[in-house]
């Protein structure tokens, strides 16, 4: 998963990659997401952010089943604004839109066979400790707490890398 990829050329990004993808465009500056994967996944369904902030993929894999149905993976790749305020309302309208994708294209499916991934960049700490060199703010705070009640809402949590070397933080 890809962000802040602005407009991406995409004649010229065929060029160089060869496997299936999705894309938002970003408009302007600070916008645009891609999530690229291997041709051992198709696209069933996906929403994209008018904005380039989020896009919603629906990816089924027959090599990847773990019993006769087929694997799927829901992927939501995020780019948040850095504005607390328009943060804020992001995450509203990006949960308001993953709830009706998950229900309208996921929810029928077998609970065992479906993964859900949520990659990118919210533009926010989610924790004081993950604080590099830089005050960790009561907005901030504010919003790492509404965020992550959300995410735990959906039984999704984030991950926290520090670096490439080191195994992943679960809060």
């Amino acid at each position: 998963c890809l962000q802040e990829i602005h407009q991406v050329d995409l004649a010229y990004f065929e060029c160089v990659w060869k496997l299936p993808y999705s894309v938002s465009n970003g408009m302007g500056a600070s916008r645009g997401v891609m999530t690229l994967y291997s041709s051992a996944f198709q696209k069933v369904q996906e929403i994209s952010d008018p904005q380039g902030r989020f896009l919603i993929t629906l990816l089924k894999s027959e090599s990847l089943a773990t019993g006769t149905t087929p694997a799927y993976f829901l992927v939501a790749n995020v780019y948040a604004p850095n504005s607390r305020r328009d943060s804020r309302l992001f995450f509203e309208r990006f949960f308001d839109t993953f709830d009706q994708f998950k229900t309208l294209h996921v929810d029928q499916l077998p609970p065992q066979d479906v993964y859900v991934l949520k990659a990118g960049d919210f533009n926010f700490i989610s924790r004081s400790e993950d604080s590099f060199n830089r005050a960790f703010t009561n907005d901030e705070r504010d919003l790492a707490r509404d965020v992550n009640s959300s995410l735990n809402a959906r039984g999704l949590r984030d991950v926290f890398f520090r670096n490439r070397d080191e195994n992943p933080k679960f809060p």
